[in-house]
């Protein structure tokens, strides 16, 4: 991150998650030094779910987000859609049925919609409508 001011790093952590920030400057493959190795990330993950939002996709894993989204379903908005499936997806809704809203059209289903309904009522306005006329 050479040539950037700190002040400039603050700025820009309070736009954007350091992951976007990264992104924003042709370094997403950068590695934080505290995640080094999956190793790291899960531990981290372990003993705090948000440590989620810093892990670089290249570290994650369905092991790493399944921690992650049984501490707090709300978590799934920070795993890449390529590693979401329908078990990480169940495990989330059944811990905060909100985090439907994080579901990836291709992977809801009756078992999912149900799941978060019966733990918050409100999560149905996550499904949209065409869900119905299937």
């Amino acid at each position: 991150m050479e040539g950037l001011s700190l002040p400039t790093l603050f700025f820009h952590h309070y736009i954007m998650t350091e992951k976007e920030f990264l992104k924003s400057i042709g370094k997403e493959d950068y590695i934080f030094p505290y995640f080094r190795s999956k190793k790291e990330a899960l531990e981290a993950v372990r003993e705090n779910g948000y440590s989620l939002q810093y892990c670089p996709d290249s570290l994650m894993d369905k092991e790493i987000i399944m921690t992650a989204v049984k501490k707090n379903g709300e978590l799934l908005q920070y795993c890449p859609e390529s590693l979401i499936d329908k078990d990480i997806i169940m495990e989330a809704v059944k811990k905060n049925g909100d985090s439907l809203r994080y579901c990836p059209d291709s992977l809801m289903d009756k078992d999912i919609i149900m799941e978060a309904i019966k733990e918050d009522g409100d999560s149905l306005q996550y499904v949209k409508p065409s869900f119905f006329q299937k």
